[in-house]
């Protein structure tokens, strides 16, 4: 929980001053700009599907905690990116 509360804080922060990576949160970016969507959602289905390709890898154990950690990170990213 506390890792995806930094990571959506440290992402929240530069995408909040139109910075990015280069990662999947520039892509978000991108998607989010062109159909006016929440961005930190958008982060969250791109790395839901990124995560649900990689499950008979993972397992079901390490499965759901990506899935926690990507959830609780798109909030925050959410939470961070809001203008006032």
């Amino acid at each position: 929980m506390l890792g995806g509360v930094c990571i959506g804080t440290g992402i929240g922060l530069m995408l909040r001053y139109e910075t990015s990576t280069g990662g999947t949160d520039l892509l978000a970016q991108l998607i989010s700009k062109a159909f006016s969507l929440n961005i930190g959602m958008v982060i969250l289905i791109i790395d839901g599907f990124i995560i649900t390709a990689g499950l008979p890898l993972l397992g079901p154990k390490t499965f759901l905690f990506s899935c926690s950690t990507i959830f609780i990170g798109g909030m925050t990213t959410s939470l961070i990116t809001k203008k006032e």
